[in-house]
């Protein structure tokens, strides 16, 4: 059952790696917009991000049973599912305001 979380974690991680490469990484950007409402939205659309990744992967200590190996395999594991599941919601919350990066 560790191993199984351990190889999980890591095809995550991987997963969030390829992901990540394939996304455009110059600023976000749209005609007409100042840094300051460009801030706020940001900031608007980081904080819904951050929500929908803790509802889908809230903290806990795992399944009982699992040992400390497991245990930390699978908070790697959902730190990982995480940050791809609020990098995921940031990116497409700013897009649908019509933010666009080059």
């Amino acid at each position: 059952m560790r191993f199984a979380h351990a190889v999980l974690a890591g095809l995550t991680a991987v997963g969030v790696a390829v992901g990540c490469a394939a996304q455009p990484t110059g600023p976000w950007q749209k005609p007409g917009v100042d840094e300051q409402t460009l801030s706020r939205e940001a900031a608007s659309c980081r904080s819904a991000a951050q929500t929908e990744a803790l509802r889908r992967y809230p903290y806990s200590g795992g399944p009982a049973g699992l040992g400390a190996g497991g245990a930390v395999a699978m908070q790697q594991s959902d730190a990982a599912n995480r940050s791809a599941v609020e990098a995921a919601r940031f990116n497409a919350c700013m897009l649908a305001k019509g933010y666009s990066r080059s």
